[in-house]
């Protein structure tokens, strides 16, 4: 049986693989609850049990050889030869824990593994049991205060090497085990009892080996050692055992095949009394144990084989692909089983709900099918082709395969599959008919083989569909062709006017490029002709027109993006992480800032390059000469407005159809427009992650480009006090402000908010990875947060930039960042060493708001920490080396990722986005 944490793994389909009761087990998965009863058995029935039973039963509850020789070991450590009498479930645990020394098992890790084991069941099992059947009278206090004593006891036994196992701290350890878990137990009503889910599913595990023929071990057979053994100490009755027993029958059957097996839980069903238990005793929450006799377990066994059946015949077609036999089998059992619980709803009428979901699952199966192996280049017309033959092929062998057993208890088993096909075959003909008839090859054969599916499922239907696959017969043709004209009109003049674009603003609406206008333009006047017509106009061609010039629009964003690069490649490489060292930084001061690893600019690159300079001038071009960054920038906001007018244009245009429509003139059979809602969504998703797109490269080319000099080479360079923020801030106001001057308001705050993340993702960079050059103490911090207050402040704008909540949460990274910065290197190194014990060498999730104990970011704060200590702590745990000559290339991007918020920021925006919106 396949489940994990007690709950039943489903196939891909939906449905259970295997019947199994629906006990609640929490934390208990198959393998501790297979161990669990391996244990049982051979402490209750192992003296009596020949070595074949044994053998048998370990071998179906899939117990390893070593498990099973360290089981029966830790057994003989507490027997000495003598046998067991009954004692409680839980004592048996207790006991066997404080039997069992090293000595008695194969070796010491099967030592440790088998503590480890039982400590965790014992533990569980206990916990589980007081919560759900919990003394009133016993505080919650109290009941708090001894789960973490028997936790802590636990612990304390753990010993995961034998050279650190010493007997007298061991005994000790299980002395004050013992008296934790004799007070713990306390608060349960189930006292040392196993609860009674976990009893039941002992005997469900255990009763399957039973009932096959072992024949006799010698004394006895299986059934009657548990019956005489095992059943008694876990309180299972004889009544329960017959109550489960038609269960376990329906396991075997259905694993089996074996009729003679389905015919037993056939008889078996009405002998038991149904009784509804109205708080279900394995239930989380219940507030105590249920009477342990069979009316227990009679619901819980019916309502199991009745719902396993129900499932299996919701989906008939992929539960009994090769033969019906199993599903008449399946049908006879729910059948009695509906009858001996009394359920108001009789087999027909279940079996009619069967069959619409079998429709709908093997219509899903079939879509799923077809979207995987379809390729690209598959047309509509091949798809539908493929659809509708599957669908046809599906409906022969409803009728030929499938009706003979359903048809003595539905009668219309036909006429119910057949109306289901129907529907659900509409919405895809609907789709495709949208894209307009064209008379070739391919679409006349789809049509044949649509009509033929139409008759046939005509046929078998007792009343006419409410609406049939053919709206509109006459006119719709006609009304398609021109769609697809107007449509090859539209896309046509688009990309004409692209190929011609040069992405210089025109005058009205602001900043847009002349194709935006002109693109809109068309489409207006292509939906106002369709209006204009004054016909009835189908959903179908009004969808269809509207899908055209969204699909025409989409490649109009994919037009525009072609040329608009990735903030990536603008950004240069992380230097190598050095530690401090005063020589080295003493030479480095004195070599002059372009030196190869204290600067991320080539050798061979000019310490101008086009850029800012440190006073913030940028070289001149010749007379005459455009400059080709300030023309990048100009494009760039050009796409970006052009962009906002069609997100601004697109919703009025939506609406206007919508409007249009419900004034037109429909066809009779028309009932509203649900087909019209949703319109345009996919350019309008387009051009939203476009917009999102351009802004971000817009803000890393301002930052990485032209602000690249005074940030990336010169910021915080040997000191902090001698190179501060606030010159740069000037440089960064200009450029901000010249972008808002290109732009509509309505694209202020989103180039603000990319900018600000940006800076924010430098600034962090600078102060992780600033190069050898960049050395910090605690003291610059302040320097660091008043500069922080000016890049707030030049955002605000004195309230009329962006929101202060946003501009908190962008600079949320780096203001976390200074925190730390903060702390004393003995801090620091503390930290790193407790974050990498609790990691345990794995790399560590990369957390931007909460540095403090993320290792990557406290090896970066220490390498540049102009500190002895620091120094010595990262030679002696990284070999970090003082130099970036001996730097190997690992240090190069070491956390690098830290530093890394497109995500963040893109979450904040839409958040900001959204509730402007509102």
């Amino acid at each position: 049986m396949a489940k994990v944490d007690g709950i039943t793994i489903l196939s891909l389909d939906g449905r259970p693989q295997d019947p199994s009761l629906p006990l609640s087990i929490p934390d208990l998965d198959d393998d501790s609850l297979q161990e669990l009863a391996y244990t049982l058995f051979c402490a209750y029935c192992g003296p009596y049990a020949s070595p074949s039973v044994k053998a048998s039963i370990k071998e179906q509850l899939q117990i390893s050889d070593v498990g099973a020789l360290d089981a029966d070991r830790a057994l003989q450590a507490i027997l000495n030869g003598s046998r067991l009498s009954s004692v409680a479930s839980l004592q048996l645990l207790v006991r066997l824990l404080h039997g069992v020394r090293p000595d008695w098992l194969s070796s010491f890790p099967a030592f440790s593994r088998w503590l480890a084991h039982t400590t965790t069941l014992l533990s569980r099992i206990l916990h589980w049991s007081t919560t759900a059947f919990r003394l009133c009278q016993v505080g919650a206090n109290s009941w708090e205060y001894d789960y973490a004593n028997i936790q802590g006891s636990f612990r304390k036994l753990a010993v995961p090497e034998s050279s650190e196992y010493n007997e007298e701290a061991y005994s000790e350890a299980l002395a004050e085990s013992l008296e934790a878990t004799k007070r713990f137990v306390m608060h349960t009503t189930l006292g040392w009892k196993f609860p009674w889910a976990v009893r039941v599913h002992m005997a469900e595990l255990l009763l399957p080996h039973a009932a096959n023929s072992f024949g006799p071990t010698g004394v006895q057979g299986l059934r009657e050692l548990l019956a005489e053994h095992l059943w008694p100490a876990l309180g299972i009755t004889a009544e329960a055992q017959d109550a489960l027993q038609p269960f376990i029958y329906f396991q075997q059957w259905w694993r089996t095949g074996d009729m003679a097996l389905l015919e037993q839980v056939k008889q078996l069903i009405p002998r038991l009394t149904y009784q509804q238990i109205q708080d279900n005793p394995f239930a989380e929450g219940a507030t105590a144990d249920v009477s342990e006799d069979a009316q227990d377990i009679v619901p819980l066994v019916i309502d199991a084989i009745v719902g396993f059946c129900h499932a299996q015949l919701c989906d008939f077609t992929s539960a009994f692909p090769h033969g019906t036999r199993m599903m008449k089998g399946a049908i006879e059992v729910m059948r009695v089983g509906l009858h001996s619980r009394g359920d108001p709803n009789g087999i027909a009428q279940v079996l009619e709900d069967c069959v619409a979901k079998s429709m709908q699952a093997a219509c899903k199966r079939l879509a799923g099918g077809l979207s995987q192996a379809c390729s690209a280049e598959t047309t509509p017309e091949e798809r539908l082709m493929a659809v509708a033959r599957g669908v046809d092929g599906l409906f022969e062998d409803i009728t030929a395969q499938y009706t003979p057993v359903l048809v003595a208890d539905v009668f219309n088993a036909v006429s119910l599959a057949a109306e289901q096909l129907y529907q659900m075959l509409m919405p895809q003909i609907q789709a495709w008919l949208c894209r307009g008839l064209q008379l070739h090859q391919q679409s006349m054969d789809l049509m044949r083989e649509l009509l033929l599916l139409e008759d046939r499922l005509y046929a078998a239907m007792e009343f006419e569909p409410r609406e049939p696959w053919g709206l509109m017969r006459a006119l719709e043709p006609a009304l398609f062709k021109w769609t697809v004209d107007k449509l090859e009109l539209l896309q046509g003049w688009m990309q004409r006017l692209m190929s011609a674009e040069e992405w210089k603003p025109v005058t009205t609406p602001q900043g847009c490029a002349r194709s935006c206008v002109e693109t809109m333009k068309i489409a207006d006047e292509t939906l106002d002709a369709l209006f204009d017509m004054e016909l009835p106009l189908p959903r179908p061609v009004v969808r269809s027109l509207a899908e055209g010039i969204d699909t025409i629009l989409q490649k109009y964003v994919d037009k525009l993006m072609q040329d608009v690069g990735s903030p990536a490649s603008l950004k240069p490489p992380v230097p190598p992480l050095t530690r401090y060292k005063r020589d080295v930084a003493v030479k480095l001061q004195s070599e002059g800032p372009y030196r190869q690893y204290g600067s991320t600019r080539p050798v061979s690159m000019l310490p101008t390059n086009g850029k800012h300079s440190r006073t913030g001038s940028r070289p001149s071009s010749a007379p005459g000469t455009p400059n080709s960054a300030t023309e990048t920038l100009m494009q760039l906001t050009c796409r970006l407005s052009s962009l906002d007018y069609l997100l601004i244009r697109l919703p009025v245009l939506a609406t206007s159809v919508r409007s249009r429509y419900d004034d037109s003139f429909k066809p009779a059979e028309d009932d509203g427009t649900p087909w019209l809602e949703g319109l345009f969504e996919g350019a309008q998703d387009a051009l939203q992650q476009a917009e999102d797109r351009v802004s971000t490269y817009m803000a890393a080319k301002v930052v990485y480009e032209d602000l690249r000099q005074p940030l990336l080479e010169d910021l915080y360079r040997h000191s902090v006090e001698q190179a501060r923020l606030g010159p740069v801030l000037e440089q960064l106001d200009d450029a901000l402000g010249a972008l808002c001057e290109a732009t509509p308001k309505e694209l202020h705050a989103g180039i603000g908010g990319a900018l600000l993340s940006t800076m924010v993702e430098v600034l962090m960079r600078v102060l992780l990875y600033g190069g050898p050059c960049r050395w910090f103490i605690v003291d610059d911090v302040d320097m660091l947060e008043e500069d922080l207050q000016l890049l707030k402040s030049l955002f605000d704008a004195e309230g009329e930039g962006l929101s202060r909540q946003q501009i908190e949460e962008l600079c949320a990274p780096l203001a976390g960042l200074l925190v730390v910065m903060q702390l004393d290197s003995g801090i620091l190194m503390g930290n790193y060493k407790q974050a990498m014990s609790r990691t345990k060498g794995q790399d560590p999730v990369i957390d931007p708001l909460g540095p403090a104990n993320n290792p990557q970011t406290i090896i970066a704060i220490l390498a540049h920490r102009a500190d002895r200590s620091a120094s010595k702590f990262l030679k002696k745990e990284l070999s970090m080396p003082k130099t970036a000559e001996d730097s190997p290339k690992s240090m190069a991007s070491f956390g690098t990722a830290a530093i890394s918020f497109s995500r963040f920021r893109a979450k904040i925006t839409r958040r900001h986005q959204a509730l402007q919106g509102s």
